[in-house]
């Protein structure tokens, strides 16, 4: 019998470029997000490699650092719930790339001895490579030239590289 596994996908909001709201349809958030996406086909490689099936899969939007929102938990409960005894819970663990983007207030709610982190290494996607340290390393610098006040501002239009960025960021919005 082949092992089961369900993904467990999670991103943050940016306001300022109008990306506040996660469809839960997992096809549909990894559209949205790109951080979603490369997680999502981290873990489908993953559990494709060990010959392994794909049970279940859940995209969470996840408002702060220091907590996983009450949302996020319940949904994650829920999936407990329904996941088979033996699945075994498989997310990203981008905290190894320098300490970026940690979020171990996701595993509270999964079943001890049932997690499986994989390491944010970089892999080809639609074409081209995407690298989850250079991916936050451009957001950060993004995110340092907007002022205080702007970076609560949603610019009238995304950034160009809002999906999949073959640069580093653009300057700021005027």
């Amino acid at each position: 019998m082949r092992r089961a596994y369900i993904g467990i996908y999670w991103t943050r909001p940016v306001p300022w470029a109008r990306f506040t709201v996660l469809s839960p349809d997992v096809e549909i958030a990894a559209r949205q997000s790109r951080t979603i996406r490369y997680q999502r086909e981290a873990v489908r490689r993953y559990v494709k490699a060990v010959g392994g099936v794909l049970a279940y899969e859940v995209a969470l939007l996840e408002l702060a650092p220091d907590r996983a929102t009450p949302e996020s938990a319940a949904e994650l409960a829920r999936v407990v719930a329904r996941a088979a005894p033996e699945a075994v819970f498989v997310s990203v663990e981008f905290s190894e790339s320098r300490g970026w983007r940690p979020h171990p207030f996701l595993r509270d709610g999964l079943p001890e001895g049932r997690t499986l982190a994989l390491p944010p290494e970089p892999m080809l996607i639609d074409g081209q490579i995407f690298d989850p340290f250079r991916h936050f390393q451009g957001w950060r610098r993004w995110k340092r030239r907007i002022p205080p006040a702007r970076s609560r501002i949603v610019p009238r239009s995304s950034p160009h590289w809002w999906g999949y960025p073959k640069a580093g960021p653009p300057a700021p919005p005027p």
